[in-house]
């Protein structure tokens, strides 16, 4: 197993009191899967996901990934995690407006352990042509591609996808699963999708619905379906 939870809790304080927005959560990710993570919003889809990716710590239970127990990690070790172990795509892309296609990609490489080739990465988006542009030249699909490319570039073990389709129209999006399929079969690359449309579980290899910070269902998807054929 690539990712190993055993009851994983999380809370923030509240006023006086606490909110729980993860509670004991258990579950074990292969490498290599797609997992479609769904949950309303408030369910704690995106505590668990920045609790994996090392941007949170648990406040109880254990997480491991990869063998070592990261959720004993000290700060300086979750720093180096993230940067050798995981790649980000987010919503709303987070580019670097003054930096060019190749620019932004080149900023997560520079900082990684054993980065892919930046020209195969952007040929591998479709974004090849275009590395000379600035984001505020692109479309949203084609910002998504760059932010998807910078992630990947980075050679990640795990790629973790907060809502990469939330902004994007339904011809983009199709577009946007059929290359984190295309990633995920290349690369053996293991993807994390958190979302709330539950169209995406039908490209999945597993589905864990996440409710009131509880995992309510975790069950793999017999009738997996190519990218293309994803209906909403």
């Amino acid at each position: 197993m690539l990712i190993n939870a055993h009851g994983l809790s999380k809370k923030y304080p509240m006023g006086e009191s606490e909110f729980y927005a993860l509670k004991g959560v258990d579950f074990a990710v292969e490498q290599g899967e797609i997992v479609t993570i769904l949950g309303p919003s408030g369910s704690g889809k995106s505590t668990l996901l920045n609790v994996i990716g090392g941007i949170e710590r648990p406040d109880g239970g254990q997480l491991f990934v990869d063998g070592p127990e990261i959720s004993a990690y000290t700060d300086a070790q979750l720093t180096i995690y993230r940067r050798d172990k995981i790649g980000f795509v987010f919503q709303f892309y987070n580019l670097i407006q003054s930096l060019t296609v190749q620019e932004n990609i080149e900023a997560a490489t520079n900082i990684a352990k054993s980065p892919l080739p930046i020209d195969e990465v952007m040929r591998a988006v479709g974004m090849y042509d275009k590395r000379d542009k600035f984001p505020s030249e692109l479309s949203g699909g084609e910002q998504q591609r760059v932010s998807i490319a910078r992630a990947v570039a980075k050679n990640p073990d795990l790629l973790l996808c907060d809502e990469p389709t939330g902004a994007l129209d339904f011809e983009t999006s199709k577009e946007i699963l059929k290359l984190l399929e295309s990633i995920n079969k290349t690369y053996n690359t293991t993807i994390l999708i958190i979302t709330h449309n539950p169209a995406l579980q039908a490209m999945s290899d597993r589905i864990i619905r996440v409710r009131s910070g509880e995992i309510v269902e975790d069950v793999p998807n017999p009738n997996k379906l190519p990218a293309e054929k994803v209906e909403w």
